[in-house]
């Protein structure tokens, strides 16, 4: 079992020095420690955006807020490692999902998931409060990926999963997977 933390203030405080691209977004709105960004990137909306420009645009997924945080700490030589776990959805842990899973006949589904390791810790701030009846406790996979990474192959690992467990209902599964994501940015747009 995994414990994903939420809590951005059990982050070591670190003071972010100025000089580096995704430093330098934190600063310019008045943020100057790692914690604080973190805290920060958390209360941001849940919507698609590139890693790069979380700041700039004030929403997130858990992909590109961890891959931001990710960055800022290789600026600031904060060790830090991005990870893409892949974990069953189930409307018990997935906030927003329940009915698309419930009108498609599974209780769940594999779905990839981004969040950070640091000091042997796993952190989890894609959402501003809890979004879920129960946390994520199991993963099929851990891997430790880069942000670029994250942005060319982190759909292609997900597919890959997904057809190597279940090669004749693929494209079912897929699309009521994209049935849930939906589902969750509809109803975690706001959260």
């Amino acid at each position: 079992m995994i414990k994903l933390n939420t809590n951005p203030q059990e982050l070591t405080h670190h003071q972010l020095l100025a000089g580096k691209p995704c430093s330098d977004q934190l600063i310019a709105i008045g943020i100057d420690d790692f914690s604080v960004a973190a805290a920060y990137v958390k209360s941001l909306p849940y919507q698609r955006s590139s890693w790069l420009e979380v700041i700039q645009n004030g929403y997130g997924t858990c992909s590109s807020k961890h891959a931001f945080l990710k960055t800022v700490a290789d600026e600031q030589g904060i060790e830090c490692h991005l990870i893409l776990g892949i974990y069953p959805m189930t409307g018990e842990n997935t906030y927003g999902v329940a009915q698309v899973l419930n009108n498609s006949g599974v209780d769940s589904i594999p779905e990839a998931h981004c969040f950070i390791e640091i000091a042997d810790e796993y952190f989890d701030f894609t959402f501003a409060k809890p979004m879920s009846k129960e946390p994520i406790k199991q993963f099929y996979s851990l891997e430790r990926i880069t942000p670029l990474q994250m942005v060319e192959e982190k759909v292609l690992k997900h597919q890959a999963f997904l057809k190597q467990q279940s090669p004749e209902s693929y494209e079912k599964l897929w699309a009521i997977r994209e049935a849930c994501i939906e589902s969750l940015f509809t109803k975690g747009h706001t959260a």
